[in-house]
């Protein structure tokens, strides 16, 4: 068959010979029709799930593995090797060229929405948005990317433009101390009853009991004790 298609680029095969073959299904270019058959594939996804995303170990069902398919046309894309009339068919598709831009612009949409209704960025690492975004874990994510020197200045910037908490177990100890100095200038020490909770639903009391847990057990930071001691913190209240 190949030397039937090179006789054709040729010129050397007859037109006879040309109509005798396309009457038996002759393919010509076996790379067009697979990606035709790409093309197909991608049309019955975004049918099904609305959307080009498609895992990279996705597999058709007919057997297509379309997953390695659409991670080829991007990398074709950005080596600048795709044809125009096949990064325009795409397009049409709604393919997402490039996956870690578009989760970015996704999440950052999901934060500014959870700011915008909560006043902060101090989302639960279990915290799905109404959209499906698994908020709580891409915040989570995206510290751990700073820690590690993986995220961009502007994307550290943007995220600092809502009000981002990067390191969250210090913030929550302010959030404590907070809470604790308001208790302790209404009612005149930290006598906190262990069932006390703040109107804004913080369970001070157990959270001044763990604290003087921690002090017995020796594992309370010096830095924290002190801070406490500052407040006139009752490390024995019996």
């Amino acid at each position: 068959m190949q030397t039937q298609r090179d006789s054709l680029r040729r010129g050397r095969l007859s037109g006879e010979r040309v109509a005798e073959l396309d009457a038996l299904g002759m393919v010509w270019d076996p790379f067009e029709e697979v990606w035709q058959e790409g093309l197909a594939a991608s049309r019955q996804y975004l049918a099904e799930h609305g959307d080009l995303r498609v895992p990279a170990k996705y597999v058709a069902p007919d057997g297509f593995r379309l997953g390695g398919w659409i991670a080829h046309q991007r990398n074709e894309n950005r080596d600048g090797t795709l044809a125009p009339g096949r990064v325009a068919a795409l397009d049409a598709l709604g393919m997402v060229w490039e996956p870690s831009d578009e989760d970015w612009r996704r999440g950052l949409a999901a934060a500014q929405a959870y700011r915008n209704k909560w006043g902060d960025l101090r989302v639960p690492f279990d915290h799905i948005d109404p959209t499906g975004i698994r908020l709580g874990r891409w915040i989570s994510h995206r510290r751990d990317d700073r820690r590690a020197n993986r995220l961009a200045p502007e994307r550290i910037a943007q995220l600092d433009a809502l009000g981002m908490v990067w390191e969250a177990l210090g913030d929550d100890w302010q959030r404590w101390i907070a809470a604790a100095r308001t208790y302790r200038e209404c009612h005149g020490d930290l006598r906190i009853p262990r069932t006390y909770i703040t109107e804004d639903g913080l369970n001070l009391g157990s959270w001044i009991s763990s604290r003087r847990i921690q002090r017995r057990g020796g594992t309370l930071p010096l830095e924290r004790a002190t801070e406490l001691d500052a407040l006139g913190m009752v490390w024995d209240p019996f």
